[in-house]
């Protein structure tokens, strides 16, 4: 799952991903200055999760709060995904903000009695170090604040987390994979969160924070601008299977290594079961496959424990691991391995972009570490403003040539258009067509054999 934050939806139905169902909440009203529309929530929940969970959207009237409901459709766990967009005060819909933390309370109180709730979004509060739990009476362990700035929305947040009796992510669930949310030319804050209650806090097992300049590196994006967005992408894994709910301990002991964003959530209920190291191929089973007599044996002492014992979750699951396991057994003995052919790390070439080159490359790499030093050198440091004025500087830089670059580019392209326009008027219009989006309708000649080679020859793709 994902939660997308001010998304300046105009009307519903206009967003749309693939493999994704999404839900959205869009804000009605609009500032008469406002040249677009602001705010806007969605959730985006893949559709494999739609096969093992009953989600549903419950209504909520405040505009600035998305309430989407999971169900197992097994266990019957229950897990409520809130996504929040707090307006900071010096907005003009920010006046309304007390209202929505004490909606956010009566939410919470309503939700009480389900297996697990979530609060996450961009809430625009800075709560410094101040602590988020009564001490000497809550059982859980102190959070490691980064931001060491506290605001008027930040103590809000405070009181809120203390009435509500829930605690943040942020910082206390591996706080060396923390960062901070919010870096600009104004500076560096962590106002994004994740909230649960104390009591399900052993449901999270893990979380991450997420610089988009580190994304961008990881996954090889093009960009426009060094300031794709100024916010980080906070995430976090929750198991709702494997654990017993009369048994989860209430306090922090028993949490894995996290990381962060508040905008995405992913209930990895595949993670209970092992998978496979190697891939077999099923085209052909032999015709003894799974006929042999230790085979028989265990498929009906498996029935047999279905019929006579009395089932849980925990005994379920123990059967689908015995029968995975014989299934596999069965394979590697009779079936055929695919080859797989391990990763390679891919070179950093933004290849959608045309007039990117090694100098702008140069100059990313440039930004990148400055704003990695930035983020690591603390507020009272006597580095701290040197280490903001180079990021600052090597920010403006690369945005200053990525426009010069890209700007030559289509002026050359364009003086190209106009020599070709002269002398060669159908290849001019050949060159036309091909500057807008093209969709192809060609259906691909191409297959992968035997040996995991892909085969483009017609006979061999048509049998």
């Amino acid at each position: 799952m994902a939660l997308c934050m001010e998304t300046w939806a105009e009307s519903y139905g206009n967003t749309q991903f693939n493999d994704y169902h999404c839900f959205e909440k869009i804000r009605s009203t609009r500032h008469v200055r406002a040249p677009r529309a602001s705010g806007g929530l969605t959730v985006l929940v893949k559709f494999n999760v739609l096969q093992k969970y009953e989600v549903k959207q419950i209504y909520c009237d405040k505009e600035e709060v998305i309430h989407v409901q999971l169900k197992d459709k097994i266990s019957g766990f229950v897990i409520n995904i809130i996504g929040t967009y707090i307006p900071p005060d010096s907005s003009v819909f920010g006046q309304y903000n007390d209202a929505i933390f004490e909606h956010l309370v009566n939410m919470i109180y309503e939700l009480c009695d389900d297996d697990l709730t979530v609060i996450m979004g961009d809430i625009n509060g800075r709560v410094g170090s101040k602590s988020d739990f009564i001490e000497g009476i809550d059982d859980i362990s102190p959070r490691v604040a980064i931001d060491e700035v506290i605001n008027d929305q930040g103590k809000s947040l405070i009181a809120f987390l203390l009435q509500t009796n829930m605690c943040i992510l942020n910082g206390r669930v591996d706080p060396l994979m923390d960062n901070f949310t919010s870096i600009s030319h104004r500076g560096k804050a962590v106002v994004d969160y994740i909230l649960v209650p104390q009591c399900q806090l052993p449901y999270i097992t893990s979380f991450s924070v997420n610089t988009m300049s580190d994304l961008t590196d990881k996954y090889d994006l093009p960009q426009e601008t060094s300031r794709v967005s100024d916010h980080s992408i906070l995430s976090c894994t929750i198991v709702t299977r494997d654990m017993d709910t009369e048994k989860v301990d209430d306090t922090t002991d028993n949490i894995a290594t996290c990381s962060t964003l508040s905008e995405a959530i992913d209930p990895n209920v595949d993670n209970a079961y092992p998978k496979p190291a190697n891939r077999y191929k099923k085209k052909k089973l032999p015709n003894h496959f799974m006929c042999s007599n230790e085979n028989v044996t265990d498929c009906l002492d498996i029935i047999d424990r279905l019929i006579k014992e009395k089932q849980t979750v925990e005994k379920l699951d123990k059967l689908y691991d015995d029968v995975v396991k014989m299934y596999h057994d069965e394979m590697s003995k009779f079936l055929q391995v695919i080859r797989q052919t391990p990763k390679s790390k891919r070179a950093i070439t933004h290849t959608k972009n045309p007039y990117w080159d090694d100098e702008l490359s140069s100059q990313w790499k440039i930004f990148h570490d400055a704003e990695k030093v930035y983020l690591k050198t603390s507020r009272k440091s006597p580095g701290h403003d040197r280490a903001k004025q180079d990021f600052l500087k090597s920010q403006k830089t690369f945005d200053k040539l990525l426009r010069n670059k890209k700007r030559s580019y289509q002026r050359r392209k364009m003086y190209e258009l106009e020599e070709v326009n002269i002398s060669d008027p159908n290849k001019f219009w050949e060159c036309i067509k091909k500057l807008g989006p093209r969709k192809s309708s060609a259906i691909p000649w191409e297959i992968y054999d035997d040996k995991h080679e892909i085969v483009t020859d017609h006979r061999h793709v048509l049998d």
